[in-house]
C-alpha cells in the first residue's frame, strides 16, 4: 500500500505474528490452473480447476518465466518476472553473456517471492534458433527440489 514501509512492522504493530520461513515449510500455495498455450484457466465440470504443493509452485515458476517485469501494473516495483524478451532481440548481448547473467540475476532475485523457495540452486539457458529455453532448480524450504522451465 505505502511503498517505504516495512510490511512486516505493521503487522507486528497490528498484532500479526511474522512468522517467515518455518511457516514457509507447511505453507500449501494453491492457483487456478492456467493453460499457458491458450491463455486461459482451465475449467473442470464448470468450476476453474485448482493446483497446489509443488504443481501449484511449478506453475508459478513458469509464470515468473514467462512474464516479463514491470510490464503489469500489478507486478511493477516487484521483482516479478524477467527482462528475457526485452534482451532477447539483441545478438550482441546475447552472444557477450550480458543478456543470460541479467535474466539469472533477476531469476535469483524474483524466484524466492514465492513463500516456499529457499533459494535457486541452478539457471541453465540453451538457445533453439531464436528461442532461448530457461530451466531452473530451486530449493523449497521444505528441503525439496523443484525443476521448472519458460516451456513448461
Amino acid at each position: 500500500m505505502f511503498p517505504n514501509d516495512d510490511i512486516d512492522n505493521l503487522i507486528v504493530q497490528s498484532g500479526m505474528e511474522v512468522q517467515k520461513n518455518e511457516d514457509a515449510k507447511n505453507a500449501v500455495l494453491i492457483e487456478p490452473v492456467f493453460n499457458f498455450e491458450t491463455g486461459e484457466f482451465i475449467e473442470q465440470s464448470g468450476e476453474i480447476k485448482m493446483i497446489s504443493g509443488v504443481d501449484a509452485i511449478k506453475q508459478w515458476v513458469a509464470a515468473f518465466l514467462k512474464t516479463l517485469i514491470d510490464t503489469f501494473y500489478i507486478y511493477k516495483g516487484t521483482k516479478y518476472g524477467t527482462s528475457e524478451k526485452k534482451l532477447i532481440g539483441q545478438k550482441s548481448l546475447y552472444n557477450s553473456g550480458f543478456t543470460t547473467s541479467e535474466i539469472e540475476r533477476e531469476i535469483k532475485e524474483g524466484l524466492p517471492l514465492n513463500p516456499a523457495i529457499k533459494s535457486v540452486k541452478e539457471v541453465e539457458f540453451t538457445k533453439e534458433g531464436e528461442i532461448l529455453n530457461v530451466d531452473v532448480t530451486a530449493e523449497l524450504f521444505n528441503g525439496e527440489l523443484i525443476k521448472a522451465s519458460n516451456n513448461d
